[in-house]
């Protein structure tokens, strides 16, 4: 089930437009102007890399630390993909973008991706270097992969859909049990 899914996230990563991604864009990493409250500053861009044109989008809008309701993420979606159509980066050579709905998969797969990496690096965090404090910030993180994988369970394209509910119900019915009776009463 991981191999096939891992499969399917590379594919469809990989056919994602590429642009230049910071990689660590979200709340942590931005820093307001004192003098000029409308300049905003971009700390920790050190592992920049091209890569696929979701990811900092959904880096910031499912920040692994600011909780934002539902709703307001995929108006957020919406909006950012109405900014790139009046800016016809949409319409470049190298940047085609079928439809809305095509940009929200995309960011979807790419969040299943971020938060998969996110969870592993806590955890690494943790268990390697004694950090605990990201352990809080662990069941934040699962709520947004499990809405990504829902989401895409739904709305994903046929072939998408046949991968991704087995690995949200393996997810559902042993990762979150596991997690709940050892890892919360343990660490947390």
């Amino acid at each position: 089930v991981w191999e096939t899914l891992k499969a399917a996230l590379i594919a469809e990563i990989l056919a994602q437009p590429q642009v230049i991604v910071h990689r660590d864009y979200h709340s942590r990493n931005l820093m307001q102007d004192r003098a000029d409250n409308t300049r905003l500053g971009v700390i920790d861009f050190q592992d920049a890399v091209i890569g696929a044109y979701s990811y900092d989008l959904v880096s910031l809008v499912r920040d692994a630390y600011v909780d934002w309701p539902e709703s307001q993420i995929s108006s957020w979606i919406q909006d950012f993909w109405q900014m790139q159509q009046q800016a016809s980066l949409t319409d470049a050579d190298n940047f085609k973008v079928e439809s809305a709905e095509q940009f929200e998969n995309d960011v979807n797969v790419m969040g299943v991706q971020r938060h998969l990496k996110v969870l592993g690096i806590f955890i690494r965090l943790f268990e390697r270097d004694g950090k605990n404090r990201y352990l809080a910030d662990i069941p934040k993180v699962m709520s947004d992969l499990l809405f990504e994988l829902e989401w895409l369970a739904i709305n994903g394209s046929n072939d998408l859909k046949s991968v991704v509910r087995p690995f949200n119900d393996w997810i559902l019915e042993s990762v979150l049990p596991a997690y709940q009776t050892k890892f919360v009463q343990q660490y947390i």
